[in-house]
């Protein structure tokens, strides 16, 4: 198969997975109110690295998968110019959200994740 197949595949699920997307049908509703955890996997692209919502997914049970760039965070910047592949790492809940630990009944504000360095070709 040819590699731009692929990109034509994705345009269409992408396409499908739009007009038929549950938020289209019920106004109101927030992405957890369609995710079911253990079975989907949220993926964000660039631009979703909020410690706000790494929480709210942990506390809900959703699995996630977030692409960072390489010099966002002081955690990615240290494993990538350490040679570091793969590793986890805990952050804390800031204290502009901290509403987040009444909100999920909880006091515990870590947040755990695992961090994959994936380089992509230029």
């Amino acid at each position: 198969m040819k590699p731009e197949a692929f990109v034509e595949l994705n345009q269409v699920g992408v396409k499908s997975f739009y007009n038929n997307a549950p938020w289209r049908r019920w106004q109101g509703l927030s992405i957890f109110d369609v995710v079911e955890p253990g079975k989907d996997l949220l993926l964000f692209d660039r631009g979703y690295p909020s410690l706000g919502l790494m929480f709210e997914m942990q506390a809900k049970g959703v699995d996630y998968l977030i692409r960072m760039r390489e010099d966002w965070w002081l955690e990615v910047r240290k494993m990538v110019a350490g040679g570091v592949k793969d590793k986890e790492a805990t952050f804390t809940l800031p204290a502009n959200e901290k509403e987040l630990l009444k909100k999920y009944n909880t006091t515990d504000n870590a947040i755990k994740c695992r961090l994959v360095c994936v380089q992509l070709p230029h």
